[in-house]
């Protein structure tokens, strides 16, 4: 092993079924939400997101806006769903 590759903090996540590397092992609503839907209008949409496996006191629940979620290493999973406002 390498010494870059002990010094990683970052952590393997699933989002929506995908895997997707983050670089640190806290993830934001808005971290979780970019990577489900990038480049997404946020003005007109409202997001909702699920997550299990967590490396948190609570292992699993919903995140709302402004929430950070500490993940395992590998395996957290977040499930996130997007509704457009007319």
């Amino acid at each position: 092993m390498s010494t870059d590759e002990g010094k990683k903090s970052g952590a393997q996540i699933v989002v929506n079924g995908q895997l997707k590397e983050v670089p640190t092992r806290q993830v934001s609503f808005d971290e979780v939400t970019e990577l489900a839907f990038p480049g997404s209008d946020r003005a007109n949409t409202t997001f909702t997101v699920i997550f299990s496996k967590a490396d948190d006191s609570k292992h699993e629940g919903s995140m709302v806006e402004g929430d950070v979620v500490k993940v395992r290493k590998e395996g957290s999973s977040f499930n996130v769903t997007r509704s457009i406002r007319s």
